[in-house]
């Protein structure tokens, strides 16, 4: 016969036994199931500094700002400049130190083709079949460079002639700022900033080219 204190004592068992069962599998559970992954910074609203979106405009404008100095070699000022030298003093003003040599400046930076030039990129030609004169893409297929003692500082095409037979490469110094792939939109205060940047910059190159 069952007392009523050892069916108690069962009773008590049983309910302690069924807790500890529910306890282990909602802790199995719980193993399974990943906590949510903070966002990665990829994943959140991508917004390009001032310095990102302005930085290749204005050592476009530095650039351009040389027209009329003239060519000296081993020069590298407004009394007188060859052309690493011009590109010496325009990424000096970003805070990149550059070689004062064609050849070492090729070496810097990212290879880009003539298709995907854009303002800002450095721009590098043959000479005699050797790499040797370096130049500014300024955009609309056209350059500022250091050109000879006889023109100076001055602008030329690279899609025609001889700057485009004697094309030996570009480089890119100043990367373009891209949004990430799983990005949100650029917020609508920073698309007034690149509007601006890139009007600013074509006016600067139509100006320039006219006169």
């Amino acid at each position: 016969m069952v007392t009523p204190r050892v069916l108690a004592r069962t009773l008590l068992s049983a309910a302690l036994l069924s807790l500890g069962i529910a306890g282990l599998s909602e802790a199995k559970t719980q193993k399974k199931t990943p906590a949510p992954s903070r966002p990665t910074a990829s994943a959140r609203t991508w917004t390009p500094t001032a310095q990102q979106i302005s930085a290749a405009g204005r050592v476009t404008r530095m650039a351009l700002s040389y027209r009329g100095v003239r060519y000296r070699y081993g020069g590298a000022s407004r009394r007188g400049t060859d052309c690493s030298g011009l590109m010496l003093q325009v990424f000096a003003k970003e805070g990149l130190r550059l070689p004062h040599n064609a050849r070492a400046q090729f070496r810097l930076g990212k290879p880009i083709s003539m298709a995907g030039l854009q303002p800002g990129d450095l721009v590098f030609f043959n000479l005699h079949r050797k790499l040797g004169h370096v130049g500014l893409y300024i955009g609309e297929g056209r350059f500022v460079h250091a050109s000879t003692p006889r023109t100076g500082v001055r602008i030329d095409s690279i899609v025609s002639g001889t700057y485009r037979r004697s094309f030996a490469g570009a480089r890119r110094l100043i990367a373009t700022p891209k949004a990430p792939a799983n990005s949100e939109p650029l917020p609508a205060s920073v698309e007034p900033l690149l509007q601006q940047e890139s009007s600013t910059l074509d006016a600067a190159v139509t100006t320039e080219a006219k006169e």
